[in-house]
Formats: structure tokens, C-alpha cells, sequence
């Protein structure tokens, strides 16, 4: 049987100081961070199959070290490890690989056992060219879209986390962290507002799939499917979609399945240490976008009257 290709790559979670990460975040982070690698890994190169091995887990920093596994599943054919650890890497960076050349290349040469080899050095087995190639399909928005949400949700979720970075290095930190303050925006988290202690309505960007439209010009209930297959029902509460529905001017006919880019806001209440979600509502239609109406157009009826001090 063909031995497997290897390469050591680590999960680095930056804590507060003085603070430490729970022992169920560190769990869902690391399962979260699994999902990330097996599915860029599958994305990258369909021949291989992964295995992700966890070496060690060191606190204080929280490094999460793991030992990737990729053995070809088609005869003859060789797993693109270099490619698949290239891309996830570069998952994390602010910048196109070609900006930060000089801290990937080193990275991705240690992680195949070649430290010291030159980067220009025809001898390493690594091709440049589908490793290059693969860290621009791993940066895409829409490729392994829900385990990267997932994955920035979690870390979202606690507190203690400031941020998260990826390196093939186990003793060295990464060259580069994702910082907190991007964390909401990665898990297409649009705001999070706390009302009080046990309550909170967090505003989420999602593209779903419509599943029973409702073709009248009022707030009526409508229902979807999110990226995961789940189902769910949310009041259609933008009231500029619902004034351009009455009008015939949404941009698309709206009929089943079709994929719509919208802002779902969750109100959730906490019951014993768990946000449960309450409801579901609509509250902007980014696509198919229905044209901003000007304030003499507007069907009244459908909009909230102001308040007196408004």
C-alpha cells in the first residue's frame, strides 16, 4: 500500500492574557478547524484522502497541533500535499499570497520537509504553479464557505479568543493572525446586539434558498433552506422588497429554489447556558435586489408609522 504523504500544521489561537478558552470551545474550534482542512483538502485535490492526526494541544496559546495525512485514492496518482497545506494557509491572510511571498513560501517548504532548499530549486517535487493556484481557489468567499463561517463563528462565540492564525511551525507563532475584530465579518455575522443578559439578536448575511415565497405586499412568513439543507421560516420584514414585489420590480420571478442573498435577523434567549433562536426575519434583500423607491412611490401601507418623536 502507498505510504501516505505528511506535513505538520498547526491551529494557533490567540488568547487575552490572563484569560484561558473553555474546554467545549476549544473542542468545537478544533472540530470546526478539522472541517476547514478536510474539505480545502478535498476541494484542492479530489484524488486524496485526509486524515488529520492531533499531536498535542498547548495551552496558554492555545496551539493546536495536528500531523495531516493525504494518501492518493486513484492508482498512481499523488496527493498535492504541498497545494492542500498552501491553501489552507492562505486562508488566513489579509493579503494576496504574491504580498506576503516572503512568510508563505517558507512555511509551505517546511511543511514538506525542505527548510533550507531554495525556492527556485527544481529538485523539491513542488510545483509552484498548482500550489499558487490552489491558495487563490482556497481564498475564494464561496469555496468551503460554511466550514469557514463555522469556523470564525466558534471563535466569535468565546470571549477569551483574539485571534487565530495557521503555521506549519510548532514552536513558532504564525506570521500572520486573523484579529478579532474580523472575526464577525468572516462568519457573515453582520452585528450582534446584546438587549440584555439572557437576550440578543444577531444579524447574519446568508445566501438561502427560497423554498414558499409569499407574492403579497405584506409581512407574511416565507421559507428556506440555509447552506446546510436545514429549513427554516422568517418574516419578510424589508419593507423596500416588499413595496418592489407589489410592483412587479424585484429583478427576478421569485419562484423555488432560487438562491437569494439576504440579512437574516435572530432574536435568541438563553436557556440554560444555551442561545436558543426564537425567531427568524428578513430584514434587507441583498439579491435579487429590488430598486430603492422614492419616498412619493412608496405604498404606505406597508411601511411602520413614525413614531412622534422620530
Amino acid at each position: 500500500m502507498e505510504e501516505p504523504e505528511q506535513a505538520p500544521l498547526v491551529f494557533y489561537i490567540d488568547l487575552a492574557e490572563g484569560q484561558a478558552a473553555s474546554l467545549e470551545s476549544v473542542a468545537r474550534l478544533s472540530l470546526a478547524w478539522s472541517e476547514l482542512v478536510i474539505e480545502l483538502c478535498a476541494i484542492i485535490d479530489p484524488s486524496s484522502e485526509v486524515e488529520i492526526i492531533v499531536v498535542d494541544v498547548v495551552d496558554g496559546c492555545l496551539k493546536i497541533r495536528t500531523i495531516v495525512k493525504a494518501i492518493g485514492r486513484v492508482a498512481n496518482q499523488r496527493p498535492i500535499l504541498a497545494a492542500c497545506i498552501g491553501g489552507i494557509l492562505s486562508t488566513f491572510f489579509h493579503k494576496p499570497v504574491d504580498d506576503l511571498s516572503g512568510l508563505f513560501w517558507p512555511m509551505v517548504y517546511e511543511a514538506m520537509g525542505l527548510t533550507h532548499v531554495s525556492h527556485t530549486d527544481e529538485n523539491t517535487g513542488i510545483d509552484r504553479a498548482v500550489v499558487e493556484k490552489a491558495t487563490i481557489v482556497a481564498q475564494k468567499t464561496n469555496v468551503a464557505s460554511a466550514q469557514k463561517q463555522r469556523l470564525y463563528a466558534q471563535a466569535e462565540a468565546d470571549s477569551s479568543v483574539i485571534g487565530v492564525g495557521a503555521t506549519t511551525s510548532f514552536t513558532e507563532r504564525p506570521p500572520v493572525f486573523v484579529p478579532r475584530s474580523e472575526f464577525a465579518r468572516r462568519a457573515g455575522i453582520v452585528k450582534v446586539e446584546i438587549e440584555t443578559t439572557r437576550v440578543r439578536t444577531i444579524t447574519r448575511r446568508e445566501n438561502v434558498i427560497l423554498l414558499t415565497p409569499q407574492l403579497r405586499a405584506k409581512k407574511l412568513v416565507w421559507k428556506f433552506a440555509d447552506a446546510d439543507g436545514n429549513l427554516f421560516s422568517a418574516k419578510m420584514a424589508d419593507l423596500n422588497f416588499i413595496n418592489a414585489l407589489q410592483a412587479g420590480s424585484t429583478g427576478t420571478d421569485l419562484r423555488i429554489g432560487i438562491v437569494m442573498d439576504v440579512d437574516i435577523e435572530m432574536k435568541q434567549e438563553m436557556f440554560d447556558g444555551v442561545w436558543l433562536t426564537q425567531s427568524f426575519e428578513v430584514v434587507r434583500v441583498r439579491s435579487p435586489a429590488a430598486p430603492i423607491p422614492a419616498p412619493d412611490d412608496r405604498n404606505l401601507l406597508f411601511y411602520e408609522p413614525r413614531k412622534p418623536n422620530d
